[in-house]
Order: structure tokens, then sequence, then C-alpha cells
């Protein structure tokens, strides 16, 4: 093997930063051509440096052993040898080799079914990443900082950093005012600004990356777009930053991007606070949100690898930190799987903040995981296209529990090559993590449904017309307390009132005649002027009851809930039409909108409890009444909708609708409460018994891969 000639002369036009990390010299390499890095051990730097082209292993060994006696020394010629032909395929294959030598092709390799599910997993969401290069903007970069210094200097940062905690006090006392309206973004001319806003914001953040790394002396070569989950971004390649020993200067630059949007987030606080009501005030508002939420909860949150990641990673002078997290994890396990005697234990310092680190991580990742799928569901659901964000989020998920799988796999087939006396203690695990599985999957767990839900008026609390007329007078108004049988409105019909005046004098006619008839003494005119009388009677009676009718009156004690009530003056009435509503005294009655899926553990009489959002330390208590019907049209209360803070939509028409919601219950309070009014809203959480574990699971699954089943 010491004959092949495998000799690779290193390329003179790499650039080369040394760098000390955890207790190692190591050799940080820039390639020029490609503007790719590698990290060599310093050691290994001064090798490959002696390795002449053309050269077999030996003649290496033996020219390092001249060049390099003080690295050579204590060390084995066969350990030499290795090192020699790993530093050659490795400088072949990487690029760092000049011409000469001979090339080390590495042998293909079969897929396993892990790595071919993997790579089919990529090939599915590669739509929700894409990204290209744009321009090279180090020119125009560098023209920028020599304009603008001085805004680099300690005296700007730290007007900008008291600048941006100064609005942010400001604006915690604002937040009362700062209402998001939700039917601003019912309008897709604002939801076109807010995205160009969004996009604006990006490339703020990422000129905070540019330019301070150019302004602390490196180079930026590549500026490009990227497609995140749909979402059009930008980019900027400052890679150069691993050139640089100081790592104060590397965190500055991973910084300076979420920096640069809260000074973005600082002025348009200003810009909202000193603007009139309007489009542009709430334009200001909804970016503002956006670049403070984004900033802190994203691209510094060091468990997702933004900026806030690069960071720690330079902190802790680690730059692997996720992968040598996952790392301890593993080894950890295996540890505790295979024993001590068999595996020896983490090497690193401060495993306990890598294992912590990648639970963390992991943690998180799944729980955006889940929030990004239920985010594109509802927003592709209303045009039937639902099933793209599950298939997009399934991919997602494959391709974090396949690690797992492969992982797990490995622990089966170490534990197969083992000796039988040594498979005892992972078989015992095991074991007792399948009990202890079985167990759990029979334990039961409390099943609740909760979902927004609105007090209503009782059908006996609607004042209805019974018959026609223009509205004339309204006696009382809203918030006004009234009894039964008490006047509310009058209502005016000239038709009526006249027929009810000729009603009457037919009655004095048919009176008249009657009484003639009598002092004739005539039987057979007796008898039809009777006649006559009784249904002249009877009509003037009716009519006189109608005339009444146009009286509205309290049905029942309560309060007037009805807004607006002198707005309805002169108003025309049919009958069946609402003048107005009370709240009736007693136990208020709740509307509560269900899915299909949340209907089919409801009950009659299943305990629930209810959370006003008027008066949110308040609970009270309550029961369905009536197990959940299926959805009628225009069931659904407006007060529900997404625009007063629920979860209903509203369409182009002003149709309450829902594609989820399609049964209704409804519940009563055990208790009244005065406070309580009819329109009010809240949440409502039904207690609908208990299930075990492994069921519960079964029925979320099958419910996400949208299957009828029965149990």
């Amino acid at each position: 093997m010491s004959e092949r000639r495998i000799g690779a002369r290193w390329r003179g036009d790499l650039q080369v930063s040394h760098q000390h990390r955890d207790g190692l010299d190591r050799a940080v390499i820039k390639d020029p051509l490609t503007l790719k890095f590698f990290e060599l051990e310093w050691v290994d730097y001064e090798f490959a440096q002696r390795i002449e082209a053309g050269a077999t292993a030996g003649e290496i060994v033996a020219h390092w052993q001249r060049v390099l006696p003080q690295l050579c020394a204590g060390r084995e010629s066969a350990d030499l040898l290795r090192r020699a032909e790993r530093l050659c395929a490795a400088m072949y294959r990487l690029g760092l080799a000049d011409h000469g030598g001979i090339t080390v092709r590495a042998t293909p390799t079969a897929l396993t079914w892990s790595a071919w599910a993997l790579r089919w997993v990529r090939r599915i969401s590669a739509p929700m990443f894409v990204r290209g290069r744009l321009f090279d903007p180090d020119t125009l970069l560098t023209a920028l900082v020599a304009r603008f210094r001085p805004l680099f200097s300690p005296t700007a940062l730290l007007l900008a950093a008291a600048f941006v905690l100064g609005s942010g006090l400001i604006a915690l006392g604002q937040l009362g005012a700062m209402e998001i309206r939700h039917e601003w973004f019912g309008s897709w001319q604002n939801l076109l600004a807010l995205y160009l806003g969004i996009l604006a914001l990006k490339i703020i953040h990422e000129s905070g990356h540019a330019l301070a790394c150019k302004a602390l002396g490196g180079d930026v070569h590549e500026v490009g777009a990227q497609l995140l989950a749909f979402h059009p971004t930008f980019f900027v390649d400052v890679s150069d930053t691993w050139m640089w020993p100081d790592r104060r200067r590397r965190i500055a630059v991973a910084g300076a991007g979420f920096a640069a949007e809260l000074v973005a987030a600082a002025v348009l606080f200003w810009l909202w606070m000193v603007l009139a009501p309007g489009f542009a005030r709430d334009l200001c508002m909804n970016l503002m949100f956006i670049a403070s939420v984004s900033a802190v909860l994203f691209n510094a949150n060091p468990l997702m690898r933004y900026d806030g990641y690069h960071m720690l990673a330079d902190l802790v002078r680690e730059p692997q930190l996720r992968t040598k997290s996952f790392a301890t994890i593993s080894q950890t396990l295996r540890r505790w799987v295979f024993g001590p005697a068999l595996v020896p234990p983490v090497a690193a310092r401060h495993r306990w903040f890598f294992a912590l680190y990648g639970i963390l991580s992991t943690a998180f990742l799944i729980w955006i995981v889940f929030a990004v799928a239920g985010f594109l569901t509802g927003i592709l659901a209303p045009y039937g296209l639902e099933f793209v964000g599950r298939i997009l989020i399934g991919a997602w998920i494959v391709s974090v529990a396949l690690p797992m799988v492969r992982f797990v796999a490995t622990l089966v087939r170490d534990t197969a090559t083992l000796a039988p006396s040594l498979r005892r203690r992972p078989l015992a695990i095991a074991g007792g993590l399948a009990v202890a599985v079985a167990l759990i999957a029979f334990v039961p767990l409390p099943v609740r449904v909760e979902r927004e839900c609105v007090i209503e008026v009782s059908a006996a609390g609607v004042v209805r017309a019974s018959q026609p007329g223009w509205i004339s007078e309204i006696l009382v108004r809203e918030g006004e307390r009234v009894q039964r049988g008490q006047p509310l409105a009058h209502l005016r019909n000239r038709n009526l009132n006249l027929s009810r005046h000729r009603a009457a004098g037919e009655v004095e006619l048919a009176r008249v005649t009657l009484l003639s008839s009598v002092g004739d003494n005539h039987a057979a005119r007796v008898q039809q002027s009777t006649r006559r009388f009784n249904e002249a009677t009877a009509t003037a009676q009716q009519a006189a009851r109608r005339n009444d009718e146009l009286a509205l009156i309290s049905p029942c004690d309560g309060v007037v809930v009805t807004h607006h009530l002198d707005r309805r003056l002169g108003r025309m009435l049919r009958p069946g039409d609402e003048l107005l509503a009370i709240a009736a005294d007693g136990p208020r009655e709740c509307l509560l909108p269900l899915t299909e899926k949340e209907a089919r553990r409801v009950r009659e009489g299943a305990a629930v409890a209810f959370h006003p959002r008027a008066f949110p330390s308040l609970t009270l208590a309550g029961r369905i009444t009536s197990a959940p019907l299926r959805l009628q049209g225009g069931e659904l209360p407006r007060a529900l909708t997404a625009l007063a803070g629920g979860d209903l939509t509203v369409d182009a028409n002003g149709k309450v609708f829902s594609t989820e919601v399609t049964h209704v219950a409804r519940f009563t309070l055990s208790a009244a409460d005065s406070r309580l009014r009819p329109g009010l809203t809240g949440r409502a959480r039904l207690d609908c018994g208990r299930l075990p574990v492994g069921e519960w699971i079964g029925e979320k699954f099958l419910d996400a891969i949208h299957l009828d089943y029965r149990w």
C-alpha cells in the first residue's frame, strides 16, 4: 500500500486562520474559489503542507521525519502512514490539493432503507426550502461602510441600544392602546402592504449582518433569496467570520441582524405614536409586533439554528453545538443501555449542558412543527387544500423521526452482536420499557373539549311585533330593568286604527237595529238582528285586540340588552320582526359550536366550566342541556367570528361560516349572575369522561390521516 503514489500538493491560494478551541490548536481554511470553509487540527495542517506531489505514503512519512522531527517524535510509522493516506484522500475530496498525484475515489455504498426514506422525504419537502444566489455585494458594502463609518462607533451603538430600550419601556405602557383589529386583515390590499413590509424588515435584518461583517474586517460575497415554507426572504453569506480568531467579533456579527430589526421596530413604534388613526398607523403597529416578536422569539432563540444559535455556539466555543449535543445524548443512552463496562463515558466537558440543549432544542422543534402544521392547515382549509399542508408537515415530521428510528435500530443491531451473557441488561431494559408502555396505554386519560362560546338570549326574552306598524315611540333604553307586562314601545298603524273605529260603529248600528226589532215584536227580525250584533261585536273585539297589540310589552322580568334603540324610531316592523331583546332573570343559556370530532364526545348532562372573557377571574359551572345537533344555516352568531376574537369566519357576503364547525350544543349555567349579558363570549371546557391513553393516541393518529373508523 505504501508504494502507491498518492501525494497531493497543498494549494497555495488557500487562506488559513490559526485558532485555539477546546484546548486544541485548529486551522480554519477558506477556499477563495468556492467560498467554502474547512477545519483541521493544526497538526494535520502542518503535515498536509509538507506533502510532496506524486509521492508514495512511505516517501511522505520519510519527508515528515526529516522536516518535522518534533511532530513525528513518539509516533509509530504505521500511524504516520495511515495519516498520510487519510490527509491525501481528504485533500482530493475537498478540493484542497493542487495538480499532481493520484485521485483517491470513494467506493459507492448501497443505500439503507432509512437513508432511502430520508432522501425521498427531503425531495418531497424540497419546495419548502429553496434558495438561490443574486449578486456579490462586497463592493457596495465597502462603499456604504466607508460612508457611514460613524454609525459603527461605540457611541452610536450605545445610543441605538438606549433608543431601543427606551422605546420598549414606553411601548409597554402603551399596550392597552395597541389594539389589533382583525378586520384590518380582511382586505387583500392591506395584506399585500403587510407582506411587502415584512420583506423590507428581512432586508434590514440581513443588511445588519452584512454591514457588521464588513465593518469588522470581513468579506461578504453573496446575497441571495430563499423560499422558506413558501415565504420568500433573503440571506447573506457572512461565513468569512469563521476565519476570525476573536469570538467576540463573530458574536457581534451574528447579533447584528436582530439588533437592526429591533431598531426598526422602535422606529415603527414612534411612527405609530405620531400618525393619525388609519391604514398607515395600523400597518406600522402590525409590522412593529412582527419585527419585535420574530427578533426575540426566533432569531435570538438559541434553540433554533438562527442567529441566537451561532451566538451561543461561539460563546461556549463549540461550532458543532447541535451535533455534539445529540452525540452526547446518544452516547449517554448507549451507556445506560449497555452498561459502563461496554460503553466509555462521554468525554466532552460540560456534557450536562450539551445533553440539556439537545433535549430542549428537540422539544422546541416538535412544538414548532405542530404549530406550523396547524397554521398551514387553517390557512389552506377554506380552499380545500389542507392536505397539502399535512403532506409537507408529515414529511417534515418523518425527517425528524428517522434519526430516532436509526438510533433504535443501531441499539438493536448492537445488542444482536453481543455475547448471550452480555445481552441481559439491554433485553431487560427493553422488556421493562415495553411493559411500562403497555401499562400506560391502559391508564385512563381525562378527555376535555375547549371551545369559544357565547351567551344567548332565550326565546322568551325576544320582543317581536305581532302586527305590522311603524315604530312611533320607544319607552325604554339599553341597560334598563323592566318588569313583566311593562310597555316597551308603541307602533302606529292607521289601517288598524280605522278598522277599530269602523268596527265600533258597526256594533252601535247592530245594537240599534236589534232594539228596533225587539220593539216591533218580530221574531224573525229579532233573530237576524241578534246574529248581526254578535258578529259585529266579535269583529270589534278582534280589531281592538289587534290595535292593542301595537303596544309592545315585556314578556319577562330582566334587562334590555339591545343597542341603539333610538335609531329604530320610524322603522317599519312586520309580524315576527324583532324589536329588542331582554336578558331574562335566571340562569343563562350558552351556545357552543363544535367540530364533528368534538361532538362525538359531548353528551347531555356533561359538566361545563365557563370562563367569560369579560371577567377573566370568574368561573361558572353548567350542564349540557341537549346533545349536539347538526348545524343549520344561519345559526352561528357573529360574536364567535375571528373579527370578535373567536375562530369562525365571515365571508364576502357577511355570512358566518366555518369549514370545521358542524354541530352546536347548548348548556345552561347553574347559577344566575347579573353581570352576564347575552352576546358575551368566553371559553367553555367540557368534561367528556375518560379514555385510555392507547385509544386516545389511536384516535389522534387516525384523525390526522382522515380515516373513518369505529372502535
